[in-house]
């Protein structure tokens, strides 16, 4: 609820809204960090993901390895980030 305060030299009041506590702040900024540290997590893991599809043919180019062997590591490599 807001509060009414006299201004200096009795002019009219000024409305001034709830003071919030700064444990509600702090609770409100942690919540917003979490979400943007979840947000680049995800970014982070989209782009690893796109770095290994696109160096699986040269991976397996420069092994001798067939489609099975590069899926192979594609996988293991996505389970293990």
């Amino acid at each position: 609820m807001a509060q009414v305060v006299a201004a200096p030299g009795g002019a009219a009041g000024v409305t001034v809204p709830p003071a919030r506590s700064r444990a509600a702040m702090t609770d409100n900024a942690a919540r917003w960090w979490v979400l943007v540290t979840v947000i680049f997590g995800v970014f982070v893991s989209i782009l690893d993901s796109t770095i290994v599809n696109t160096a699986i043919p040269k991976i397996e180019a420069v092994y001798g390895a067939g489609l099975h062997q590069g899926s192979y590591y594609y996988n293991v490599r996505l389970m293990w980030v």
